[in-house]
């Protein structure tokens, strides 16, 4: 039987198993509210938009042409409009597709989409040449040396676009040219730009059968996954067996089908306990052998027969297979023995210390800025916590001057203090805003306390500050503590909200004091 299926632009870049869940008629729908961070960074998201919508319309006027119907953006398009904001686009049902992207520009032979996110999407650099437009001049794209396009981590904005690029030519007014833009919070000279995608070229690695990757543009990446997808919602509407099992990723946390998922995956469910320490191809291989449990992971013998012809072929993406799967057999030993955080090493652990000890870390903003710089200073007994921070919008210029107020005031403490940091997180920061002449001053002081512990210890959920600090009996003051919750304080911060404000100063200043447990437990 015939069912007609039509997916939305986030489809192909989404969970499959969320995607049948979403098209079984037979389930329940079980009501889902996001969390208050989540929704906080949706929130800003949208806020974002009518941001970028606005300068848009300032910069364009009357050529930038408001559209909410099918019919109007098809009217719209055919008079040829400069840019198209709030399009509909007809219904591919040939394609299985329906969607509406945040502006379409008109191009010499068509329409290109144009999508409007809140991340960044440059790297500067010596080497790049990203392809840029203003928002005034949408359509004059221009390479741009000293810019380079994130590609890898920007996949999901490539495969949104790819199916809009579908939708264009299937309508009959998409452009030759296979490029897309996303306008995103990157400000080259002060001003938000158009970062222009190329959706034909082979940035992509892939799985191969044949030769275990394949470099695949993003029009052939969509595709596929696309087709798949497709497969697996008209499945599901036919009430027929899913194509597809549950399997944790780390998307899982924040997707509101969790809840069915987990009933299906069971309480010992190897990639629920393991979160993403293999990869979607990599379980669903394990599975084929009857490995889905973490007490049937832990007995893996890696080097075993089955392990070689059975597995391995399968996810031959990966260099390192073998010993990508090492190392989840040894976290659900791990987890089999109850152990949170082994010892990998023998012997006393050589620890630095010193009459003044600062443990030091950083907090971003959604823009990637630093706005808070903090320390915990202990010499003996006495323990400071200091603050350095901006609560306002932050361009170039502020958060250099932040960073430097920041590191004169390091430099204070004198040549014998040790600096303590968690990763190479917060040096990179300073080297990026102040030069790497700024950090060799304090380099040497220095110690990585992540290093530290990687040299000696495995985690059975990894080596973050929280999951090692815990294992040390540490706690966070505020059991809510995380990236994505503080970011969500932070946009009330900067409206003034003291409440936020001491929270945020609060999570800041208990990661340093994990950092200064750990070092002393060691």
């Amino acid at each position: 039987m015939a069912v007609m299926v039509l997916l939305d632009a986030h489809a192909a870049k989404r969970c499959p198993r969320r995607v049948h869940l979403e098209h079984d008629p037979t389930l329940e729908r079980v009501p889902w509210t996001p969390p208050e961070a989540l929704q906080a960074h949706f929130d800003a998201g949208v806020e974002f938009e009518r941001q970028v919508l606005a300068e848009l319309a300032e910069a364009l006027g009357p050529r930038l042409v408001w559209v909410e119907s099918t019919a109007e953006t098809l009217a719209a398009m055919a008079a040829g409009a400069e840019l198209i904001a709030g399009a509909r686009l007809p219904e591919d049902h040939a394609g299985g597709r329906t969607g509406r992207p945040d502006l379409l520009v008109r191009a010499a032979s068509g329409y290109l989409p144009v999508e409007i996110k809140r991340h960044l999407m440059l790297n500067p650099g010596p080497r790049g040449e990203a392809i840029l437009s203003e928002l005034g001049a949408p359509a004059e794209a221009a390479p741009r040396p000293g810019w380079a396009v994130r590609k890898g981590p920007r996949i999901e904005d490539y495969l949104q676009l790819a199916h809009y690029r579908r939708m264009l030519a299937a309508c009959g007014h998409g452009a030759d040219s296979d490029l897309a833009a996303v306008i995103g919070t990157d400000l080259v000279e002060g001003r938000h730009v158009l970062t222009w995608l190329e959706l034909d070229k082979p940035w992509f690695t892939t799985f191969s059968r044949s030769s275990g990757t394949a470099k695949r543009t993003a029009l052939e990446r969509y595709d596929h996954e696309h087709a798949f997808r497709l497969k697996v919602a008209e499945t599901a509407a036919r009430g027929e067996p899913a194509l597809v099992v549950p399997i944790w990723q780390p998307e899982c946390g924040t997707c509101p089908c969790m809840q069915q998922c987990e009933s299906v995956l069971g309480a010992e469910a190897a990639s629920l306990d393991l979160g993403g320490r293999l990869d979607r191809r990599e379980w669903l291989a394990l599975d084929a052998l009857g490995v889905s449990t973490t007490s049937a992971l832990a007995e893996v013998d890696v080097d075993a027969e089955e392990i070689a012809t059975g597995y391995l072929p399968e996810v031959s993406h990966q260099r390192n297979a073998r010993a990508r799967l090492a190392d989840a057999v040894l976290r659900a030993q791990m987890i089999r023995d109850g152990e949170t955080l082994r010892r990998t090493t023998a012997g006393p652990i050589e620890v630095p210390d010193a009459a003044t000890v600062v443990d030091f870390d950083l907090e971003n903003d959604p823009d990637g800025r630093v706005y808070l710089w903090g320390a915990q200073v202990r010499e003996g007994e006495r323990v400071d916590y200091h603050a350095f921070v901006e609560w306002g919008e932050l361009d170039a210029a502020a958060e250099e001057a932040l960073a430097r107020r920041f590191l004169d005031w390091l430099l204070t403490l004198g040549e014998q203090a040790l600096l303590v940091h968690y990763t190479a997180v917060e040096l990179t920061a300073l080297g990026r805003i102040l030069g790497e002449d700024a950090v060799a001053q304090i380099r040497g002081r220095c110690l990585d306390l992540h290093a530290l512990i990687a040299e000696h210890f495995i985690g059975v959920h990894g080596l973050g500050l929280k999951q090692v600090a815990r294992a040390y009996g540490f706690e966070w003051r505020d059991h809510d503590a995380g990236g994505l919750q503080s970011q969500g304080w932070l946009g009330a911060a900067r409206s003034g909200d003291a409440e936020a404000r001491a929270r945020l100063l609060d999570y800041n200043a208990d990661d340093v004091r994990a950092t200064d447990v750990v070092r002393r437990a060691l």
